[in-house]
């Protein structure tokens, strides 16, 4: 049975009515886009959403280095939402692994700060840990790696003007290993783990 991939743009599953993806698409707006195979009969495989926000870049003079670090104690399946959470121990990182936490099992991490584009181009970034984690670059979820699972990488990639912008990185751990490892291919071609000019923090 043959399959097209389909997409929407207001939030729905695409349906095998939904425009046919035949190439690159023009965001001009912050929208979710959903994509999936679906056969002519209706029949829709997984969907992909992938999150688009207009975000301008902020402009940063010598702010420092490293990303702020909140460390959290408790027991999740998934990455809790931080919002109403306090933690337990706070800290400045320069690296994004699980060295900051307080205990080795059922604990969440949440990196806060500031992603600094140097020149204009897409960025990819690789993601891994044990057990879920995420990546956010101006509030759009860029990698979901989320759940109960041992040690996984994903990859996302994002188009940035120069500038910096607001970035996240939320990850838990329930029983068994630890992980969490952060990497960005930068416009040059490069992979890196080293933090040093990527990332900044407001004082």
């Amino acid at each position: 049975m043959p399959f097209t991939l389909r997409y929407t743009t207001d939030g729905t599953v695409p349906t095998e009515e939904s425009a046919e993806y035949e190439g690159p698409l023009t965001v001009t707006k912050s929208e979710t886009v959903s994509f999936a195979l679906v056969s002519a009969k209706g029949t829709v495989g997984d969907v992909t959403k992938v999150e688009c926000v207009q975000a301008k870049p902020e402009k940063v003079d010598s702010l420092p280095s490293g990303l702020r670090v909140d460390v959290y104690e408790g027991d999740w399946q998934t990455v809790p939402d931080f919002t109403d959470l306090r933690p337990v121990k706070s800290a400045i990182a320069t690296v994004v692994d699980v060295s900051p936490r307080t205990r080795d099992d059922y604990f969440a991490l949440r990196y806060t700060g500031l992603f600094v584009a140097p020149v204009d181009g897409v960025y990819r970034f690789r993601l891994g840990s044990d057990d879920g984690s995420y990546l956010k670059i101006a509030g759009a979820k860029v990698i979901d790696n989320d759940g109960l699972h041992g040690y996984v990488q994903r990859e996302g990639a994002v188009r940035l003007a120069a500038g910096a912008y607001p970035v996240e990185v939320g990850m838990f751990e329930s029983g068994g290993a630890q992980q969490l490892t952060l990497e960005v291919l930068t416009p040059d071609g490069q992979w890196t783990s080293d933090t040093n000019g990527l990332f900044v923090r407001r004082e």
